[in-house]
């Protein structure tokens, strides 16, 4: 059988061991945190004038948001002939237009040879479903200080106060979209 020989090996100097580990985990930290800082992009930098995110929405428009932005995933399943309101409320039984929906806003319809514009209102907001009848694009556009009672699509399509709403992810944060 073979014996094996165990010594035990201990420093010098406890105390300048100890020092240089504490100096390299805090160097460590340093060059990771500058790492982090210069690769990524702040929110901010992200989402320009004409945008908003969707998290900066209260509770009930982010849920009023959440019902729109189901209308716009399932626009190309939608027969844009029939496309209106009632359509909407009655045969596609969509929740932000249903009576007695938790949002609360009073939706019109307002159309021209290009765009379809449902526009809801109420005293805090405003928001406007904007699909286009040629390639069924669509976008959800949100105000909270629109207070014009003379709706024309011309003037809405024009206005500066309404702002695209964006549902960031990590996919477009990654992009740098």
């Amino acid at each position: 059988m073979i014996k094996i020989k165990i010594k035990k090996i201990s420093s010098e100097n406890d105390r300048l061991e100890n020092t240089y580990v504490l100096l390299s985990i805090i160097f460590i930290f340093i060059i990771s945190f500058f790492t982090i800082f210069i690769t990524t992009e702040s929110t901010s930098e992200l989402i320009n004038k004409n945008h908003i995110s969707a998290k900066s929405l209260s509770g009930k428009n982010n849920i009023t948001y959440n019902y729109l932005k189901l209308i716009t995933d399932d626009i190309d399943l939608i027969d844009m002939d029939k496309l209106s309101i009632k359509y909407l409320k009655d045969e596609l039984f969509y929740e932000p237009f249903a009576e007695g929906s938790i949002d609360n806003h009073k939706w019109i319809e307002l159309s021209n040879n290009k765009y379809i514009l449902f526009v809801g209102s109420k005293d805090s907001s405003t928001f406007i479903l904007k699909i286009n009848k040629l390639n069924k694009n669509s976008e959800i556009l949100f105000s909270s200080t629109y207070k014009e009672s003379n709706l024309e699509i011309d003037k809405l399509l024009r206005s500066k106060e309404f702002k695209v709403i964006d549902a960031y992810t990590g996919k477009e944060f990654r992009k740098g979209n």
